[in-house]
């Protein structure tokens, strides 16, 4: 297998290791051109096949950025490391959005709704923001992505030096607002597609940790994560969007995040849009 390298190395220490350092894929394997493959895993199962062996033995793989990753024991990997789509509400609540016809025109002609456009159309009715708590659910335009490359430490269970990230960071769209009067920026990961699978937690908190590492935001700002799921039901002429929000135990902007300490803060929401483009 893969990296089973990796696990005969962890055994032969004597002082059994319980994680093993920040390494290139390529050089330490010899295989060129199939690293993201191999190390951009967002999906439990995705993770299962493609690493068995590690699976098998209780070994998580942390994506560090340029091709690097680490590994680490975990006595549970699923719970640790990834979040359940069981999470979310299986019978949505609708929602009427006072967005005006003029707005969603855009919207309308599209022949497909893409992820990126469900995340827009979400914003742009407000129904994302309702699913997020926020104070006001007023539509607004969404803002562009910020994927970039970025520097920032991760938590390694097993020792106090930090495993550090450096490498590019996806961040599909943010939003700032007020949550319970506080001001809040939620940044958001999307996926299109019905509740059916599961997402790695580092998908939620790198882009946490890749703005915060600007040190832009201030201190007054609470920095929250986001999942949304979205998808279209052409044929009820709907639109459904499931909402869930997560802290991650630290603050971003001075301390490293522990991928197993990211937890659900409140109850994932199910809203529907019906019939907007009619």
């Amino acid at each position: 297998m893969t990296l089973s390298r990796c696990l005969k190395e962890l055994e032969s220490n004597i002082e059994g290791k319980r994680w093993f350092p920040k390494t290139k894929f390529t050089e330490y394997t010899g295989i060129k051109g199939k690293t993201p493959q191999h190390v951009s895993l967002d999906h439990y199962q995705n993770f299962v096949n493609i690493h068995p062996e590690l699976h098998e033995n209780g070994m998580y793989l942390f994506r560090l950025g340029r091709g690097c990753f680490s590994l680490v024991e975990s006595e549970n990997i699923l719970q640790e490391y990834f979040v359940e789509d069981s999470i979310f509400p299986e019978k949505g609540d609708r929602y009427v959005s006072s967005a005006s016809q003029q707005d969603l025109f855009s919207f309308s002609i599209m022949p497909k709704l893409t992820e990126n456009t469900l995340l827009s159309l979400g914003l742009a009715t407000g129904v994302i923001q309702a699913g997020l708590g926020m104070d006001s659910e007023e539509p607004i335009p969404s803002p562009s992505e910020a994927n970039g490359t970025y520097k920032f430490e991760i938590v390694n269970p097993h020792n106090s030096a930090k495993f550090s990230h450096d490498g590019q960071v996806e961040i599909d769209t943010v939003l700032f607002g007020k949550m319970n009067g506080e001001y809040t920026l939620f940044v958001i990961e999307g996926k299109e597609g019905k509740p059916s699978t599961t997402l790695a937690k580092h998908k939620l908190a790198y882009p946490v940790m890749a703005l915060a590492s600007e040190g832009r935001i201030p201190e007054y700002v609470n920095i929250v994560p986001a999942y949304v799921r979205a998808w279209q039901d052409e044929k009820n002429n709907s639109i459904h969007f499931c909402v869930a929000t997560f802290d991650m135990n630290c603050n971003p902007r001075n301390s490293p995040v522990d991928l197993s300490e990211v937890r659900l803060t409140s109850n994932p929401k199910h809203l529907y849009l019906q019939n907007i483009f009619s």
